[in-house]
């Protein structure tokens, strides 16, 4: 079964659980705005994700014009795995690192500042940013997204309204 179908199901069971809550808290209205509160969830996710890690991991987007080299390997490498090529943010850190997240306009790719420092262009730095490319190519981030929406948003949704 691919990624996307699996996190598909997960999100219908992440609504489901949202509607049988919203149901036993609030009856055939808490049902609608459980079901409604699920949908935004949801695309919230697809839209917004890389947005949202962009702010919570203090990167910023360089541009083609700030980084033509890095913008034009990813391009390269992105071209041979059949994807659009993403956005690129870069974390200040001092530890190599890097990951890729978002889901459909908001694919990015992130790096820290060591990978793209000269030379970044060296065999390593390659591997790591087609490592990258291939969690978007397979769909991983979609997984991710699901199993997170499956757990950590009825967990936050749920205590919300014990706190009321």
């Amino acid at each position: 079964m691919s990624n996307a179908i699996k996190t598909t199901v997960l999100l219908a069971a992440l609504t489901g659980l949202f509607i049988v809550v919203g149901g036993a808290l609030g009856g055939r209205g808490g049902m609608v705005i459980a079901f409604l509160f699920a949908i935004v969830v949801n695309l919230g996710a697809y839209w917004f994700s890389g947005d949202i890690a962009l702010r919570m991991a203090g990167a910023h987007e360089v541009s083609p014009e700030q980084a033509p080299e890095l913008h034009r390997l990813i391009e390269e490498l992105a071209t041979y795995a059949r994807l659009p090529k993403p956005r690129v943010a870069i974390i200040d850190s001092p530890s190599p690192n890097a990951f890729a997240t978002g889901l459909g306009p908001s694919r990015r790719v992130f790096l820290w500042r060591p990978i793209v420092e000269p030379p970044f262009t060296a065999r390593e730095d390659r591997f790591v940013l087609a490592h990258e490319l291939g969690h978007q190519a397979h769909n991983h981030i979609w997984k991710s997204v699901g199993w997170y929406a499956l757990f950590a948003f009825p967990l936050a949704f749920l205590i919300a309204i014990a706190a009321r």
